[in-house]
């Protein structure tokens, strides 16, 4: 490997630094939304979202993202008798009428159409197909221009014998045929991930590849090497790849960005993680390569309590040799492991000390949802609460209303208030949003239905929302079902938790739990089962805290997750 740098040190400090502040803003972020309300559900690995914006319905509008609905048929409901029933929008009217979503479904609760109507007149539309399995085929999107459809574009996709999306074709309607625009091709491994992207357009009457990802796993199906190329003149050529080492294949130790350079790989990048006996992260290092050597730019120490949740984090940036203090969190929990104080400090080199910065408190009810939370600065020498937000449930724990506030003056000023109401299901049928003068506003509502399975957004003042009743869905048994491994339940546990599996045919399988070291502790399933759905009960009575992996083997399909023992 050549180790000659051919980059300047001084760019590689600024960005190395923008990089882990980066991350650290982003490790925050995604922490603090782990406790927004509400949660969205993760059903089959799978987030379902309807996700619109009322201010940009036109003849442009981009499908892309928000057309999520035909994933609806996999989970279904229990309403108040009992019944296993699903429920899916019908009809949504936004901001008093003025625009309009119509949708209709097959039998398994696919969406076959959704229809755009704005200000009394059809703006766009969206057609799909399935094949047997219920795995969409193509996506044809039309505009309504001067009373007639118009078709746009076309997309259709192609499955492997394991619903794994292996191909994907988007052709627009240009001189009254289908013109070839782009397409992608998907291998995967036996356990559903992916090896192979390959990216194309269409160019001169041929399909030319603009792009290519590759990715090896270890035998726990984490990635060991993804490798990123690029078209240069028609040709793909190497342009960075990323490599991953672990601890006993499980924990991630080191993380080597590398770039490709005159026939060679360099160094660019290396970020080494460290942990503690029970397997948690205790810090984080980054380096840049410069020279014949790596440098250190920044790392982040933590302290973390018996879960694995991190109590004190200390990020300190690397200069004249040493470590200087940067920034510093600490943070406590409730009893239902949710954060219930933040806060954020910012070293003062002047003083040599920690100054405080910011507060975040939040406050939970007896079942669970948050109903506080609060946005502090320091003040002198106290803290001073600048922003809150208050959430309301019902006696079936449905969010109907949520009030956020900033304090001017020394008063509270209502920035918003959301309002929600719901069925005799649990379906969320109106949503409205109000200024602090209770006028009409813009926002993003955000509506659950299903038991608060199913989520769908719009960018609107109000949304009122008719729902379709589907009882001819097929029972579990008569669905097609794919190998699949979810993640244990409870997670962090003591001692038993209970995991649960679906298996496509009958034969072997075999379940082994491993520690943090890959040494097999336990042996849970070893022999025939049936096709269908399954779950195994871990008792790990007798074990240490820490982390441990079950690997669930079957046929040609594996697939692993990470539990967390806490005593």
């Amino acid at each position: 490997m050549v180790t000659k740098s051919r980059f300047s040190f001084s760019g590689y400090i600024i960005r190395g630094i923008g990089l882990f502040l980066l991350f650290q803003v982003l490790t925050f972020a995604q922490q603090s939304f782990e406790n927004k309300l509400p949660v969205i559900p993760e059903i089959n690995g799978l987030y379902f979202t309807e996700n619109h914006n009322d201010n940009e319905i036109s003849l442009n509008q981009d499908f892309k993202s928000d057309l999520n609905t035909e994933n609806f048929r996999s989970v279904k409901s229990e309403n108040r008798g009992g019944e296993s029933i699903l429920y899916c929008p019908l009809k949504v009217s936004l901001n008093g009428g003025t625009g309009y979503y119509y949708y209709t479904y097959n039998n398994a609760g696919s969406t076959l159409s959704r229809i755009i109507e704005s200000n009394g007149v059809y703006t766009s539309a969206v057609f799909n197909t399935y094949d047997s399995r219920e795995n969409r085929l193509t996506e044809l999107k039309q505009n309504y221009v001067s009373g007639v459809w118009k078709n746009v574009e076309l997309i259709s996709y192609t499955y492997d014998e394991n619903n794994n999306r292996t191909s994907m074709l988007t052709q627009q309607w240009v001189n009254e045929s289908w013109s070839n625009i782009s397409f992608s091709t998907h291998t995967y491994n036996s356990s559903g991930y992916q090896l192979v992207n390959t990216y194309f357009k269409w160019s001169n009457e041929a399909w030319v590849a603009t792009s290519r990802n590759t990715i090896s796993y270890n035998q726990f199906n984490s990635p060991l090497i993804e490798t990123y190329e690029k078209s240069t003149n028609g040709v793909l050529v190497f342009d960075n790849r990323r490599l991953h080492t672990y601890d006993a294949g499980i924990k991630l130790t080191q993380f080597l960005t590398q770039k490709w350079v005159n026939g060679d790989w360099l160094n660019v990048n290396l970020n080494s993680n460290y942990y503690d006996e029970s397997g948690y992260v205790i810090s984080q290092l980054t380096q840049i390569w410069s020279g014949n050597s790596w440098v250190n730019v920044s790392r982040a120490l933590y302290t973390n309590n018996s879960l694995g949740k991190y109590l004190l984090d200390t990020m300190q940036v690397w200069e004249s040799g040493n470590w200087i203090n940067h920034t510093f969190y600490s943070q406590e929990y409730h009893q239902n492991g949710s954060m219930s104080v933040k806060i954020q400090k910012w070293w003062n080199r002047t003083i040599n000390n920690w100054d405080n910065q910011w507060i975040w408190h939040d406050d939970y009810d007896a079942h669970n949802n948050l109903v506080y939370r609060s946005t502090g600065q320091w003040s002198d020498s106290g803290w001073v609460t600048s922003a809150r937000q208050i959430m309301s449930y019902d006696e079936n724990d449905n969010f109907v209303a949520h009030l956020g506030q900033s304090l001017v003056n020394g008063g509270w000023l209502t920035n918003y208030n959301l309002e929600y109401s719901y069925d005799v299901n649990g379906n969320c049928i109106y949503a409205s949003a109000f200024d602090r003068d209770w006028l009409p506003i813009y926002y993003n509502l955000y509506l659950w239905y299903n038991n608060n399975s199913n989520l769908m957004s719009f960018n609107a003042k109000t949304v009122e929302v008719q729902y379709q009743t589907i009882t001819e869905i097929k029972t579990e048994n008569e669905i097609l079902i794919n190998f699949s491994l979810s993640q244990n339940y409870p997670n962090p546990f003591n001692p038993e938790t209970v995991i649960r599996f679906a298996l496509p045919e009958a034969g072997y399988v075999k379940g082994v739990v491993y520690d943090i070291l890959g040494r097999e502790v336990r042996t849970l399933l070893n022999g025939e089962m049936n096709s269908g759905n399954h779950e195994v009960k871990f008792d790990a009575e007798g074990l240490t805290s820490g982390i441990y992996v079950f690997r669930l083997q079957a046929g040609q399909n594996s697939s692993n997750i990470k539990m967390i023992l806490t005593k």
